[in-house]
This record gives structure tokens, sequence and C-alpha cells, in this order.
């Protein structure tokens, strides 16, 4: 299946936003929205979740792959890139911590 030319762009466009998102200094701590706590951790999830989805519609062109290969593959990029991103956090002396 072909999605187009640039079927790369728009997973490539997210990951650098999540990424300067990520080490980009941290604002209060604590952020609550409509008084629900961990709510950051809520809006993590949809990010990196829309990344992973992106990911594997970009996938779904290559051959050789079956689309349960390409969901668990596009997840584990997923997941492993915000695991280094965390750690990054730690390095970069932005203000956040790895959680």
């Amino acid at each position: 299946m072909r999605i187009g030319k640039f079927h790369w762009t728009l997973p490539v466009l997210w990951g650098v936003l999540i990424s300067i998102l990520s080490l980009m200094p941290s604002g209060p701590i604590g952020l609550q929205l409509f008084g629900i706590p961990y709510i950051d951790k809520v809006g993590h999830f949809g990010m990196y979740g829309v990344w992973a989805f992106l990911i594997y519609r970009s996938m779904l062109s290559l051959e050789g792959m079956s689309g349960a290969q390409i969901f668990w593959f596009s997840m584990s990029i997923a997941a492993s890139i915000g695991i280094i991103l965390e750690i990054g956090q730690h390095f970069f002396h932005t203000g956040r911590v790895f959680e």
C-alpha cells in the first residue's frame, strides 16, 4: 500500500515536536487540569499514541512485514524514544525529571 511521496514527513515532524516538548524546561510542578492529577501522563500517552499510529501508517508501505509486526515495531519505536527522551531530561538539566 503506497501512502504517498512524503509518507514519512508527518511522523518525522511529530517526533521532532515530541522531542522539543520533552526537552523544554518544565512548567509548574504537579500540573492539574480540571482537578485531574497527573493529567500530563494522559497527554504523554496521547502524543506517543498518535506518533506510533503515524509510524504504523507510514510503515504499511513496506513489504515483507505483517500488520502485527508493523504494529509492535511502531509501538517499540515510540516507547524506546520516549524512554531515551526521559533519560535525556536528566542530562539536559531542564528542570524535568525521569518519571
